[in-house]
């Protein structure tokens, strides 16, 4: 039986196939796409999860289409206990994606950080509790930041700079950008070593290339980190 995964995220749509627990297949669309309502209506009658960060109303009729899928929320089945003090306002994909690191790594205290928009920082203990972690602006939204509160900086297309020092305006962002970007996620996760002792970090997420390259602290990379929890979760709710 073949099992559909959609993570709806904030920028796009990704929908994968599992079958035997393993990734057949996985597409992107777009949220305006006409494409992603399509592929709704091919798998209308399979089993699957949807996960959604999004607010965008649009994507409703395309939905609709989905009668045999369980919707993810705070209020679903978890490998794992969610201490959150807010679970109701704790996105989605922030629980999928320690749920599919837990499936890798199912006996130690894991550090699980996303790299897309934003930057996630999730914490679970070694008493398998969920505790919550961090969010901060993803390498895109910080190039964005620059360009749209001040005057006169340009929008700079993202490229691998690995200076300390720019030369130039363009190199400039790049470097202040990219520096302290890696600083602050080799910081955040020196700090937690510290307090957890056998601690397991992972990395996923769309911009996991650049991280995983750059990062000078042992982390464990994979991309699909998301997906696979959200398929775990699938599994657990269907009980």
């Amino acid at each position: 039986m073949v099992d559909v995964i959609i993570d709806i995220g904030n920028t796009r749509i990704k929908a994968a196939l599992f079958e035997n627990g393993v990734i057949r297949e996985s597409h992107f669309f777009e949220h305006d796409t006409p494409d992603f309502e399509l592929f709704c209506k091919n798998h209308r009658s399979s089993n699957g999860i949807v996960s959604s960060v999004s607010a965008q109303s649009t994507l409703a009729p395309a939905l609709a289409h989905l009668t045999h899928f369980h919707r993810f929320s705070y209020q679903s089945k978890l490998p794992f206990t969610n201490k959150y003090e807010t679970p109701e306002t704790l996105g989605p994909d922030r629980l999928a994606v320690v749920a599919g690191a837990k499936s890798l790594f199912p006996d130690v205290p894991l550090l699980c950080i996303d790299v897309g928009s934003c930057i996630t920082y999730d914490i679970l203990n070694a008493d398998n509790e969920y505790l919550g972690g961090a969010i901060s602006p993803g390498l895109m939204m910080r190039y964005q930041a620059l360009h749209t509160f001040t005057g006169k900086l340009p929008l700079v297309e993202h490229a691998d700079f690995n200076a300390l020092t720019g030369r130039n305006t363009q190199q400039s962002i790049l470097a202040g950008v990219q520096c302290g970007i890696l600083g602050e996620v080799e910081q955040i996760v020196e700090q937690y070593e510290k307090q957890y002792p056998r601690l397991q970090v992972t990395l996923s997420g769309g911009d996991t290339a650049f991280f995983e390259k750059r990062l000078k602290c042992n982390i464990f990379a994979h991309p699909e980190l998301v997906i696979k929890g959200l398929y775990h979760i699938l599994k657990l709710n269907e009980a």
